[in-house]
């Protein structure tokens, strides 16, 4: 085991494994005069990872130090092309594994510039199906070798490829442009460097439609020449990993998977060829292509022929979930306790029990038996806690469980979550930083790391986790808010208002945001701090954002209207010295309150009308005898409003008259007949 993590019981032949071990990697020190030894100790580090059940920190650090080294020498030394080039595709094949996607992305593109590949992906016309009467625009891989290729010299037989057999798929894609159709054969290596890249596209991507679009151009091309039964073989499972997306090539994608499992055990090909370029490409061992046909099967709903499968390779959790979609949970249940009787002492079998019947006594069981090593036990019985709402516990376990193996992503995002639940800020400042080491693009953990860090006071930090957030989850406006909330509190007023322009964008008609459209808080903050002047996060002057400003209000107009927005807008207007419309806004206020239906009934509805009519006043008797801006199509500035007295004094009176019944001797009502009475003295004395 490394760090408690169990190899696959069938493994043929594990002592050539430990063996090959024990000289390339225990006695390291009497090997280093060897220049590749350290690739090689890399190798086997890997192929043991290979054959464990999760990642292991212990064996991730000893790969990674092993590329290191080699790395370091590779200047030192005349190597051909091809053998830099199948180094930079180990070492990023290694961070793919291990998600870390855009480290692998610069190892492959290390190799393709070793390699001297050149390509590109296009569009070109070209036809899909039978019945297709005109050419559409196709994606396509055009991909040159610095020189022709020819298969290797041991390459005779090419692994079975399926036809679509479809009343309306074409076999294969035509292409209008013949010199695209037929490209020139690619090197073996430039073909395990496209399928790595391939490979890229699937971790660095949602998973949609187009993420499968984008790959299958990759596979298209490698397929196009067999130079390696190897190497082919993986663009044919590739392939059929992509079609079981459609219903229309998910019969082929099952099928072609099955044919791959049986050709396995042929000998068509030559060892040495199979193994020429094992280590530059990622084809799963034999019993994981199986294990992948029996979840296919399980996708399909053939659970029997799943099940089958699952018993040969004695992948026992595997045989469980059969069993329990077969409804069949007794059955499951003695098939373990069947095998508990053979090797009483298996942490991973008392787990499994503790899974069928619910019960965390197994799990701390499984642990005990274990000598508190396995970490799957505390994995589960955390989970356990975190859905019973025991965050202590829960906490507890999942601290213990990281301690033995630190690479569970999702281990870290629920001690993160439950830790924040007891407000343990520090130990979910820890968790939710180590889910973004482990997966820099998931959303969801810079998200919650962002808030932990607004409960710690540090806005800067996560105003910088909510960037990234963001990259990862474009579309959600509740990610948006925060960026929003805090981009305000560090005075990133630009940020602040491109979050209101995207949050007005995704939450415009959806009636569920109805009423969360616009936070017009933060639009009068981020308003009165250009009108202020106020400094943002550089020095810079909020009046800098000004024309942002002007477009964002006229967005918001579109969409939405009330007293306060009306008043902000005119705020802001007379900030611009466009007093014309600041006026016009100051009266939309004001009429919109006064228009309200609940006006005569709800106080509070009033007192507002009471604010807003002497805002309203205030605006005619401040603005109103004015020279405006000159107007377009005006030869000279005019008054603002040459009856400002007047329309002062109709607003109060309208407001006293349309309010009297209701609230006549109230304190406010008492304020506007008087301001009423001033207004009058005013009019006469013009």
């Amino acid at each position: 085991m490394s760090d408690y993590e169990e190899a696959y019981t069938l493994t043929i032949d594990p002592l050539l494994l430990l063996l090959a071990r024990w000289i390339l990697i225990d006695s390291a020190t009497e090997m280093l005069e060897f220049k590749t030894f350290r690739w090689w100790s890399c190798r086997c580090a890997f192929i043991q990872q290979r054959i464990i059940e999760n990642h292991s920190a212990t064996l991730q650090g000893v790969i990674i130090d092993s590329l290191d080294a080699v790395k370091m020498f590779l200047p030192d030394v005349e190597l051909e092309r091809d053998i830099v080039a199948r180094f930079y595709l180990e070492y990023g094949l290694v961070y793919h594994y291990y998600t870390q996607d855009s480290k692998a992305l610069t190892q492959f593109k290390a190799a393709q510039e070793a390699s001297m590949l050149t390509w590109e992906m296009t569009g070109v016309l070209g036809k899909r199906t039978k019945f297709q009467t005109f050419e559409t625009s196709q994606l396509v891989v055009l991909a040159e070798s610095r020189q022709s290729a020819t298969p290797s010299a041991d390459h005779m037989f090419t692994p079975v490829a399926l036809d679509h057999n479809d009343d309306t798929l074409l076999e294969k894609m035509q292409i209008t442009d013949k010199n695209v159709a037929k490209q020139h054969n690619l090197s073996i290596v430039d073909q395990c460097i496209l399928l790595a890249l391939c490979l890229n596209v699937k971790n660095t991507n949602p998973i949609h439609g187009l993420t499968t679009e984008q790959m299958f151009p990759y596979v298209r091309r490698v397929l196009e020449h067999s130079n390696n039964w190897m190497v082919h073989t993986m663009g044919l499972l590739l392939r059929s990993r992509l079609e079981i997306e459609k219903s229309r090539t998910a019969e082929r994608s099952v099928l072609q998977l099955q044919a791959l499992v049986d050709q396995f055990c042929l000998k068509d090909s030559p060892v040495a060829e199979r193994m020429q370029h094992i280590f530059s490409i990622l084809i799963p061992p034999k019993w994981e292509l199986e294990r992948e046909l029996g979840e296919r099967f399980q996708g399909i709903g053939a659970i029997r022929s799943a099940l089958e499968i699952f018993e040969r390779l004695e992948m026992w959790e595997n045989v469980v979930s059969c069993h329990i979609m077969l409804e069949q949970v007794e059955k499951a249940k003695v098939i373990v306790c069947n095998l508990l009787e053979q090797t009483p002492d298996s942490p991973k079998l008392i787990c499994l029990l503790g899974d069928i019947n619910g019960d965390p006594q197994y799990y701390m069981q499984a642990w005990e038996v274990s000598g508190r090593r396995y970490a799957r036990a505390m994995r589960s019985l955390g989970a356990h806690y975190f859905k019973k709402e025991n965050m202590e516990k829960c906490v507890e376990c999942y601290q213990l469980a990281l301690a033995l193996n630190p690479l569970f992503e999702n281990s870290w995002f629920v001690l993160g979550c439950a830790a924040m639940h007891l407000e343990k800020y520090d130990i979910a400042e820890q968790s939710f930083n180590r889910v973004t080491v482990i997966d820099p693009e998931n959303g969801e953990a810079w998200n919650n790391l962002a808030s932990v860090y607004i409960k710690n006071k540090k806005l800067r930090e996560a105003f910088n986790c909510l960037k990234e957030s963001l990259k990862h989850n474009f579309e959600a406006s509740n990610i948006w808010e925060n960026y929003l909330f805090v981009s305000v509190d560090i005075g990133e007023f630009s940020e602040a208002i491109r979050a209101m322009e995207r949050i007005l964008t995704i939450r415009a008609n959806k009636p569920k945001f109805k009423d969360t459209l616009v936070d017009l808080d933060i639009l009068d903050i981020i308003v009165l701090a250009i009108v202020n002047g106020d400094s943002d996060s550089l020095g810079q002057s909020a009046e800098n954002f000004t024309l942002k400003m002007a477009k964002l209000l006229e967005q918001i107009l579109a969409k939405l209207s009330s007293p306060r927005l009306f008043l902000i807008c005119a705020r802001f207007e007379q900030y611009r010295q466009h007093l014309h419309k600041a006026l016009e806004y100051y009266q939309k206020a004001y009429r919109a309150i006064l228009h309200h239906p609940e006006l005569t009934t709800n106080i509070d509805i009033f007192r507002s009308l009471t604010k807003y009519t002497f805002q309203v006043v205030n605006a005619f008797v401040e603005l109103g005898p004015q020279m405006s801006e000159v107007r377009m199509g005006s030869g000279e500035a005019s008054m603002v409003c040459k009856d400002w007295a007047y329309q002062a004094h109709q607003a109060t009176k309208t407001a006293v008259a349309r309010t009297k019944d209701s609230y006549e001797g109230t304190e406010e009502h008492d304020q506007l007949v008087q301001k009423l009475a001033e207004l009058k003295e005013l009019r006469s004395a013009i």
